[in-house]
């Protein structure tokens, strides 16, 4: 075993007599570390070795950054009782409501209350402090919320001080870099014949918006769709954490991963939405992907779609696939342009080529595709008009209906390689 420097290392001998020496150290420039920092440069130091021994298996070559994000998320829970859970592909969200109750959410739809996590909300609040300090945005004061975004593009929230009766955790947990279409299908997301026109509006550049409720799989069903992106495409991400991780999938080299920022405590140093959206404009991309709509940035990105950087996609939250419209309409309104609703519907129309709708089903909360249409380019009674070309009916996974697709969206999904039998109409 070798540290960081290449020396042999003693194992936690080693490592403890580097963790006083660096608390030592701290002292004597006149700081008063306490039990916090000394776990934080134990983590710290001995991730450093980690990092060092993979390293060595590795030959010296450039050790895979997904595994350098696990290791950190690792890292930063580590000891907190997260870790596990976190690194667990099938979870999807673990929600900590004070000291003695801790539900994880699973893909299929389960819930499960699991041991509690520590014995106090003292403890609770001392361990969100701790995560935050590891993870380089350190709580200052007593605030009433805290982000962190974690490694990987698992985001943390939590609510402390007087707003609760004692601290609350969320964690919404995301493993998109890797995921495939071929895990939408195993999940029962959505049928072979959607997966196939997923991979086909990405190949042929058309405009995509994926709406649906919190937590039903938009960001999920974008990484599958992005992993179809050829390979040479410049792409532009905007996010309020780096969920999508493009940059990371060793397989798109150009991506220009973009994210928000809050201000700091004086106010100042915020980055919001629409001023990343327009700097991303700027940057020559072929692609524009913004990873959640919900305010005047959607202007920006209908303006992408529209002026050249087709297969441009965004999520959005909808409770049906006809609200996406209404409600990318109520988002523009946000904007310091603020077009009128009526012009803004005529945009809608004229960017958007196709929109999904993913929702939970009633009997289990499984996620699924409940809804696919077409953007036709026209407006009626005041909304983009649309042509539902698969829908759900019941509980199940949207299936094929008997409306033809418009014969400029059909030739361009063959010529990107969709099978003709997936989009003929049901019954022809």
């Amino acid at each position: 075993m070798r540290n960081a420097s290449g020396a042999a290392a003693e194992g936690p001998e080693w490592l403890g007599a580097q963790v006083a020496a660096e608390m030592a150290r701290m002292r004597h420039a006149g700081f008063r570390p306490d039990g916090e920092d000394e776990a934080m440069l134990r983590a710290s130091l001995a991730g450093a070795q980690r990092r060092a021994e993979l390293s060595v298996v590795a030959g010296d070559a450039q050790v895979d950054e997904l595994a350098l994000q696990a290791l950190r998320t690792a890292e930063i829970l580590e000891g907190t009782g997260l870790e596990g859970y976190v690194a667990d592909p099938e979870v999807t969200d673990i929600n900590v409501n004070g000291p003695d109750l801790v539900h994880v959410s699973y893909r299929d739809g389960t819930r499960r209350r699991v041991r509690p996590l520590v014995g106090s909300a003292e403890e609770l609040e001392a361990m969100i402090r701790l995560i935050a300090r590891r993870a380089g945005t350190p709580i200052e004061g007593s605030p009433t919320e805290v982000d962190i975004s974690l490694p990987g593009g698992s985001r943390m929230t939590a609510a402390l001080g007087k707003v609760t009766p004692w601290p609350v955790l969320a964690i919404r947990v995301h493993h998109t870099v890797d995921v495939v279409r071929a895990d939408l299908v195993r999940w029962g997301m959505l049928t072979g014949d959607l997966s196939e026109l997923l991979a086909g509006l990405a190949r042929a550049r058309r405009n995509l918006v994926i709406g649906g409720g919190t937590g039903c799989g938009k960001t999920t069903m974008m990484a599958a769709w992005a992993r179809e992106i050829p390979t040479d495409e410049r792409i532009v991400t905007v996010e309020d954490t780096y969920e999508l991780g493009l940059y990371l999938d060793g397989i798109h080299h150009n991506v220009v991963p973009l994210r928000t920022c809050r201000a700091n405590v004086e106010g100042v140093g915020e980055v919001t939405m629409a001023a990343l959206t327009r700097l991303a404009l700027r940057l020559d991309p072929d692609r524009v992907v913004v990873g959640e709509v919900r305010g005047g940035e959607c202007v920006s990105l209908l303006d992408a779609m529209s002026q050249g950087n087709d297969g441009s996609c965004c999520t959005i939250h909808a409770s049906s696939a006809m609200q996406i419209f209404t409600r990318l309409a109520k988002y523009a309104s946000r904007a310091p342009e603020a077009p009128r609703r009526e012009d803004m519907m005529y945009d809608i129309a004229d960017a958007v080529d196709v929109v999904i709708h993913i929702g939970r089903r009633r009997s289990d909360k499984r996620r699924v595709v409940r809804s696919v249409r077409e953007v036709t380019g026209s407006v009626e009674s005041q909304v983009p008009a649309s042509r539902e070309l698969w829908a759900s009916t019941g509980e199940g996974i949207a299936a094929r209906t008997d409306v033809r697709l418009s014969a400029d969206l059909e030739e361009d999904l063959r010529a990107a390689g969709v099978d003709p039998a997936v989009l003929a109409p049901r019954g022809r």
